[in-house]
């Protein structure tokens, strides 16, 4: 017998280890993958004379290693070059003076890379950077040159002029826009201007130029690439339960879940129907814009008949006028007769594949403390029964 308990003691005690890794199957990942802002002397991209110098600069974000480092590479006409610098407090730096780049060309862009590197990811950015040569010089240093734009996004353009080959002065600026998909309320900088906004109503890839002229009469120019996207808000919808198991007359719970990455989200409309027409009879305008709305809550109520195709649209429209759309088609049907008629206080399940975070939260915090605390009653149950409770009704054996 006493074999036999310690057989059941021991496979208890390994089930209750086991129970207490449970949360780790329950765990929310939190983690944030690495992510690097470089810059060049402050900007986005540079162009040094030969008594200057360029200071890159790596700041990172997210969860990153501080055992880390940053591998520096570029190619300045003279074959490949690596560094590797040290991070601190989430920046690593490194620093080029003119006479570093003896192979450049210049008013040539050149490009330096950034690199990170885990166990778990890798990741990188790049900046432009050049030399002055003998002519008054012309760069764009906003926007980057990796940035991209959703349609109707205001883009903020800048640009750096350097006065070289003796020039005391820039006589004069211009841009060139061309004419295509220019936003309403915006237009190409005007003559003589360093800094503007511009935004483009369709998406596409559109080329800006900047020509400079000195009071030497020298002229240069730069340009840029700016890409523009659609960007249309993502959304999804949860119901209370499965769309299918309403009841006629019955009131939806629903959950909206909205997520701009280049904007904001606005305005919230709905519309319900029994055929393919539908008008967004409801609204919600946020006070606040934001770029993401969690769970935005609507209560729907359901056409008091049997039907098997009832539509609620959900349109999510964004701070450029772009929208995202969700669907749900409601199903309603009559208590069968082995069912209780009074339904209406029953709480339903949740559809599978659609646990709300509220079910999530409370499996992760109630299930492996509960079963493990009834595990631990359950050993001092069987250990008493076992030492106190059977002595009192076997008869000792002596020999």
């Amino acid at each position: 017998m006493k074999k036999k308990f310690c057989l059941l003691l021991t496979a208890l005690t390994f089930l209750a280890s086991h129970i207490l890794a449970l949360p780790n199957a329950f765990a929310i990942d939190t983690y944030i993958k690495p992510s690097i802002l470089l810059s060049v002397n402050g900007q986005m991209n540079d162009i040094i004379k030969s008594s200057e110098e360029l200071k890159f600069v790596a700041r990172l974000s997210g969860d990153y290693s501080p055992t880390e480092s940053i591998t520096w590479s570029w190619n300045a006409g003279n074959g490949d070059q690596t560094q590797t610098t040290t991070i601190t407090n989430g920046t690593a730096t490194l620093t080029l003076a003119y006479g570093d780049l003896p192979a450049a060309i210049p008013e040539k862009n050149y490009f330096m890379n950034a690199e990170y590197s885990d166990t778990k990811t890798t990741t990188s950015a790049q900046v432009p950077f050049s030399i002055m040569g003998d002519r008054s010089a012309v760069i764009f240093i906003e926007p980057g040159i990796s940035d991209t734009f959703s349609i109707n996004d205001p883009i903020h353009l800048k640009i750096k002029t350097v006065l070289g080959g003796g020039a005391e002065s820039i006589s004069s600026i211009k841009w060139n826009c061309g004419v295509e998909n220019i936003s309403a309320g915006y237009t190409c900088p005007a003559d003589n201007t360093k800094e503007a906004e511009i935004s483009f109503r369709k998406a596409g890839t559109y080329e800006i130029t900047v020509t400079i002229t000195d009071n030497k009469d020298a002229g240069n120019t730069a340009k840029t690439t700016i890409n523009v996207i659609n960007d249309p808000p993502k959304v999804e919808v949860q119901t209370d339960k499965n769309p299918n198991d309403y009841r006629p007359g019955d009131t939806a719970k629903v959950k909206v879940f909205a997520n701009d990455k280049y904007g904001t989200i606005n305005k919230i409309e709905w519309g319900c129907s029994e055929n393919d027409t539908i008008s967004f009879d409801g609204s919600y305008i946020l006070s606040t814009p934001t770029s993401s709305v969690k769970d935005y809550e609507i209560d729907l109520s359901l056409p008091n008949i049997v039907i098997d195709n009832y539509q609620c649209k959900f349109r999510v429209t964004d701070d450029d006028g772009e929208q995202g759309f969700a669907t749900v088609i409601f199903k309603t049907s009559l208590p069968t007769s082995t069912e209780v008629v009074d339904t209406q206080d029953i709480p339903d399940a949740p559809e599978s594949g659609a646990i709300t975070k509220e079910n999530h939260s409370a499996t992760e915090d109630f299930t492996p403390f509960v079963i493990l605390t009834i595990l631990v009653g359950a050993i001092t149950i069987v250990s008493l029964f076992y030492f106190a409770v059977i002595p009192l009704f076997v008869t000792p054996k002596f020999h």
